[in-house]
């Protein structure tokens, strides 16, 4: 490899790259029809959270056995709950 080639690594990705385009996605976001949709939003976050947790949370509780370890129903519910909560933005 030469020493000019450009290697774009996770870094320089996440801290100069990403900010710019998720403020720019926020900043030019139509306002009215975000303002006009908020309920509807609003439930499908709220709901859809809550749903995902709860499947998450259930599936893995009843699928525990598969596993070689054993987990609390705390710790399962509360890790489905990061996952349910970062879901819809993947």
């Amino acid at each position: 490899m030469s020493s000019h080639e450009f290697h774009l690594n996770p870094d320089l990705f996440f801290l100069y790259l990403l900010p710019p385009i998720v403020l720019d996605a926020g900043y030019f976001m139509p306002s009215r029809a975000f303002l006009h949709n908020i309920v509807t939003i609003l439930i499908f976050a709220v709901f859809g959270t809550l749903w995902n947790t709860l499947s998450i949370g259930l599936t893995l509780y009843y699928c525990q056995d598969w596993f070689s370890m054993e987990f609390g129903i705390v710790d399962i519910f509360l890790f489905s709950a990061l996952i349910a909560a970062v879901d819809p933005v993947a």
